[in-house]
């Protein structure tokens, strides 16, 4: 997060804050420069306008992460508007991809947003889901400082949905207000 922020984070403080996990550190950290050496194959290209039978709304993401970005689309036959997650190819695993999509799927859960479908796109998989309308919570903390209540709040309901989650073996490792 700090990185995503334009922070430069520190190898040494890093060693320093986690010394049992210096092997992992160190591989992400690695994983890190070799992305940032590529050009962003993540971004997925529009002027096709559509990823299977999903059209896209904008050609803005709605997020992004280290897995990949998310982009708001059309659903024409269910005449609904998706959320619908494209993973970088550097990052992928077809069938990791696949295993986590069913895992993610099982998870029912007011504070999870719903796994519609899993599909491929001439090689390219993809994740379709809930579009859950409104601000980040990043955007909310940017423009104002949240009320002790509210945070409270907000965490507890995150709290919940993190608890259902690994309750089915799901693990989120890319938690953050942006999402």
């Amino acid at each position: 997060l700090r990185r995503e922020e334009g922070e430069l984070v520190e190898r040494g403080s890093l060693f320093r804050r986690f010394p049992e996990h210096q092997d992992t550190v160190l591989e992400v950290l690695e994983a890190d420069r070799a992305t940032d050496r590529e050009e962003d194959p993540g971004t997925l290209d529009l002027s096709a306008t559509r990823l299977g039978r999903y059209e896209f709304a904008a050609g803005k993401p709605l997020g992004e992460g280290a897995f990949g970005k998310v982009y708001q689309a059309w659903d024409a036959r269910l005449r609904r508007h998706v959320a619908i997650k494209v993973p970088r190819p550097n990052k992928l695993d077809k069938d990791i991809f696949l295993r986590e999509a069913r895992a993610v799927s099982q998870l029912k859960h007011r504070n999870i947003c719903t796994v519609y479908d899993v599909d491929e796109d001439d090689g390219r998989p993809y994740l379709v889901m809930e579009l859950i309308e409104g601000p980040k919570l990043s955007e909310r903390l940017s423009r104002q400082r949240l009320s002790t209540e509210e945070a409270v709040r907000i965490v507890y309901e995150v709290a919940l949905a993190l608890d259902e989650a690994h309750a089915q073996g799901v693990v989120h490792r890319d938690l953050k207000p942006a999402n």
